[in-house]
C-alpha cells in the first residue's frame, strides 16, 4: 500500500516492526514518548532515560526502546516531510495497525510540533551525515603485498540524533567499487535534475509561460 505521509511510498518493514511494538504502550505513555522525540526533532536534547521510564510498564529492553523511538522519529519525520494533515496522518497510522488512540496520540503531537520539526529539519538537513576524508592506500585487502590498485578508505561521520553523539565509521573499497559508488550519485543527481525540469515545464504551462527544455537546465544550474 502507498501512503501520503511516506511521500505516496511503502511503509518501510522494520517501521511496520517498531508500529508492533509501540502497541504495547498505553496511549498516554505512548503520546508522551511521541512528545519526547517530537521535541528531540525540534532541538532540544532527548532525553533516553525519560524514554526508558514511559516504556517500563511494557517491559522493553534497551534496544526495544531504541527501535521505537528510531521508529516515531522516521513516522514524524516522513509525515513532516511529506506535508500530510494530521487527520490524514492518524487514518494512515491506523491502516498500518496502530489502534485508534495511538494513533490520535501521535497525530496530536504531530500537529503541535509541525512546524518546529520542519524548520529544524530544513537547518539540519545538510549536518546528519558528513563525509570528511577519502585516503588511498596502497595494500592489500589481506596486507600482504602493495596492491597494483590501491584500495580508498572512506572516514564518515554520522549524528546519532537518540544518543547525542557523533559516530564514525570507515569503509573501505576497490577503486571500482568507488567508481561505482560515484557514478550511481551521477545517476540519482541526473534523475532529480530531470524531474525538476519536468514539474517546472508542468508549472509554466499551468501558468502559460513560454517554456524550453534548455531554460529549465540552465535555471536549474545557476539554482533558480
Amino acid at each position: 500500500m502507498k501512503f501520503r505521509f511516506c511521500g505516496d511510498g511503502d511503509c518501510p518493514d522494520w517501521v511496520l516492526t517498531e508500529i508492533t511494538t509501540l502497541t504495547l504502550l498505553t496511549s498516554i505513555k505512548m503520546k508522551l514518548l511521541c512528545g519526547l522525540v517530537a521535541k528531540s526533532m525540534a532541538g532540544e536534547d532527548f532525553d533516553f532515560e525519560r524514554a526508558k521510564t514511559l516504556t517500563g510498564d511494557a517491559k522493553l529492553g534497551e534496544a526495544d526502546v531504541r527501535g521505537a523511538v528510531a521508529g516515531l522519529r522516521w513516522l514524524l519525520g516522513s509525515a513532516s516531510r511529506s506535508d500530510v494533515d494530521p487527520d490524514s496522518f492518524s487514518s494512515e497510522l491506523q491502516q498500518l495497525g496502530l489502534p485508534r488512540e495511538h494513533a490520535l496520540a501521535a497525530s496530536k503531537v504531530f500537529r503541535d510540533h509541525t512546524a518546529a520539526i520542519r524548520a529544524h529539519l530544513r537547518r539540519t538537513k545538510a549536518h546528519e551525515a558528513s563525509c570528511s576524508a577519502v585516503a588511498s592506500s596502497s595494500r592489500t585487502s589481506d596486507g600482504a603485498e602493495p596492491a597494483v590498485d590501491p584500495l580508498f578508505s572512506l572516514n564518515l561521520t554520522v549524528r546519532d540524533c537518540i544518543a547525542e553523539r557523533t559516530n564514525g565509521h570507515q569503509i573501505t573499497m576497490t577503486r571500482l567499487q568507488l567508481q561505482e559508488l560515484l557514478e550511481g550519485e551521477r545517476l540519482r543527481l541526473a534523475v532529480v535534475t530531470t524531474l525538476a525540469a519536468i514539474l517546472l515545464a508542468r508549472a509554466l504551462r499551468v501558468a502559460g509561460v513560454g517554456y524550453r527544455h534548455e531554460d529549465s537546465a540552465a535555471w536549474l544550474r545557476v539554482g533558480g
